[in-house]
């Protein structure tokens, strides 16, 4: 059986253990993307904050091997996940525009 994906836009009360993070260059900046894949702000890769079977959020690419500053990162709570994403890619004139929930029906 396929499943079907849909998302919401984040909010605290959320239940899934899947957020997809979306990643763009800030206003009037180009960003600078490093070790960042840059099809993550194009819209060919994706990027989620994926809860573990411990209550632990790490992150994910869809596709490719992420920087190792974020594979190497656990979270309790998926607002520390999130603050982390935003400091790391503020440094590289990114930013997180908006948090999905996944949900697989």
């Amino acid at each position: 059986m396929s499943s079907l994906f849909e998302a919401r836009t984040f909010d605290e009360t959320m239940n899934s253990p899947v957020r997809e993070l979306k990643v763009a260059p800030k206003p009037g900046k180009q960003g600078k993307p490093g070790l960042v894949d840059p099809a993550l702000f194009k819209g060919d890769n994706h990027l989620y904050a994926v809860m573990d079977e411990y209550g632990h959020w790490y992150f994910k690419y869809k596709n490719g091997i992420l920087p190792e500053v974020l594979k190497a990162s656990k979270f309790t709570k998926l607002s520390s996940a999130i603050d982390f994403a935003k400091a790391y890619f503020d440094k590289r004139d990114l930013e997180v525009t908006e948090v999905l929930q996944i949900n697989a029906t």
